[in-house]
């Protein structure tokens, strides 16, 4: 083929233009001087404005044409985006309208090309055939293109143009346009993050699988995702809050966020510096939209999208201890633990310089003991401002006040003891259903030396049993309601009383 002059391959890309955005190039990379002898397309002078001396072939160095293979014998033009059937057909031109065609996994859509889609896979560098495109015949091919009784042809011996009578039998190259099909994403598990995990960013690898912007024939297709907050649903816990949002790598199928927290330090009492925090809890409803580039053309879907949730339980959760001790004619102490993700930290001096009652976690006993009885052993103010020691059993409660003389200790007055226990046992209040709502100190951290699981809220008291010389065992429960009115599930205290030996 001889070569095209610059401005006669600008005429055939503006023509070419309006098939689609982007145009494959002529493939001719070849330059001559006036009386057709070859000449080098990089010398300046008259001839230089030939196609050879520009395009992707001539200037990048990349090749005129990108033809991929589909499965099915197809070839899709990475330029223009149609998919071209691999095989040659003939006959006449009236043969190829409305012909039921499935290749390559399309069943729809297939027809003549237009003249202008013919144009873009001639290769003007080429000729017997004018085409890199395989198995193609150097003789004419049907479009779609008419003109009276006549069809028009490109002539792949030479790249020309022609009319051709309809009823005469030639080579035809069916083509397709398919709808973009939309991407394509598994979601991972709901996501439950653990009470007492520490904060900071969170990573699950490969959280999201089957990540593709669809069919094979759309592989170059360039993928978004993104992550939107959705509105909770009658019902839902409170909202989960996050310092760094949700967000998928549409490569890696990798899912991060960071949890809303806030960390304080506590180095009261000289002790060494820790750190405590909180974090937020509750539930996150959320999308992923997965989006391709691909376009809605022709009825296409360029996205899909599947919902998700992250979930931090916000219900206050308890340690059921089981309390083995010796016996003892006084306290025998145990511990009430509670995990309040969502609690801020306290200071539990500032209880005794006027700080008002604090909205943290209560503690409430659900049952009584029945061998003994359950007491501070350190006093507290009564609603009337007096000092008092608490006791409660099966058989009711009571609030000891004490003297004027100060703060005292269970025990460590045997009178005010005795006098206790006996008004518990002697007069036991029947009806009286005693709640125990202690203020609780955060008695945890976490840092390096104290990794894992932490309760961060604790209470402890005496269990005294009623008879001096008591071996055995008593259980009694409890449960914790956090300032947002949840309530934990019930934790038992198990307590057995052995003698020793």
């Amino acid at each position: 083929m001889k070569p095209i002059p610059h401005l006669a391959a600008l005429a055939l890309m503006l023509v070419l233009s309006t098939a689609h955005a982007q145009l494959n190039d002529t493939g001719q990379t070849a330059c001559t001087d006036s009386a057709g002898a070859a000449i080098a397309c990089a010398d300046p002078g008259d001839h230089s404005g030939q196609d050879g001396r520009f395009g992707r072939d001539a200037q990048a160095g990349g090749a005129a044409f990108s033809f991929s293979s589909l499965d099915g014998g197809c070839l899709q033009d990475g330029i223009t985006g149609l998919i071209w059937s691999g095989e040659t057909l003939t006959g006449p031109w009236a043969s190829f309208s409305g012909l039921a065609y499935d290749r390559c996994g399309i069943a729809t859509g297939w027809r003549l090309p237009t003249r202008r889609e013919l144009l873009s896979i001639v290769h003007h560098g080429a000729s017997q055939p004018a085409s890199a495109f395989p198995g193609t015949q150097s003789a004419p091919y049907w479009s779609s293109d008419t003109q009276g009784g006549n069809a028009w042809a490109v002539d792949f011996a030479d790249g020309d143009t022609k009319q051709i009578d309809q009823a005469e039998t030639h080579a035809a190259r069916l083509v397709v346009r398919p709808a973009n099909q939309p991407p394509t994403i598994t979601l991972g598990a709901n996501i439950v993050v653990p009470q007492g995990d520490k904060p900071g960013p969170r990573t699950y690898p490969a959280w999201a699988t089957g990540i593709s912007p669809g069919p094979a024939r759309e592989a170059g297709q360039h993928l978004t995702a993104t992550v939107e907050l959705l509105p909770l649903q009658p019902g839902d816990p409170k909202a989960l809050e996050f310092e760094t949002p949700p967000a998928i790598d549409p490569a890696t199928g990798d899912l991060t966020f960071t949890l809303k927290h806030r960390i304080a330090n506590y180095d009261a009492q000289a002790r060494p510096t820790h750190d405590y925090w909180v974090s937020s809890a509750g539930l996150a409803r959320l999308r992923v939209t997965l989006q391709d580039d691909g376009g809605t053309a022709g009825g296409g879907h360029d996205s899909t999208s599947a919902d998700f949730t992250v979930f931090l339980d916000p219900v206050p959760s308890v340690f059921s201890p089981n309390i083995k001790h010796a016996w003892k004619p006084a306290c025998v102490p145990f511990t009430m633990l509670a995990m309040d993700p969502d609690t801020d930290w306290v200071i539990p001096d500032d209880w005794y310089h006027g700080a008002p009652w604090w909205p943290y976690p209560t503690f409430k006993f659900l049952t009584y003991p029945s061998q003994g009885f359950i007491t501070d052993y350190v006093s507290f103010r009564t609603p009337d401002g007096d000092e008092a020691i608490r006791f409660a059993s099966a058989r009711g409660s009571f609030d000891y006040v004490l003297p004027k003389t100060g703060m005292v200790k269970v025990g460590t007055q045997a009178a005010s003891a005795q006098a206790a226990v006996k008004a518990v046992v002697q007069d036991p209040l029947p009806g009286i259903q005693a709640v125990m709502e202690p203020r609780p100190a955060h008695i945890t951290w976490i840092d390096e030396d104290t990794p894992g699981l932490s309760f961060n809220f604790a209470m402890t008291w005496c269990y005294v049993p009623f008879s001096s010389t008591f071996t055995g065992s008593d259980t009694f429960t409890y449960q914790v309601t956090d300032p947002d009115g949840n309530v934990s599930q019930p934790g038992v205290v198990s307590i057995e009383i052995f003698e020793l030996k």
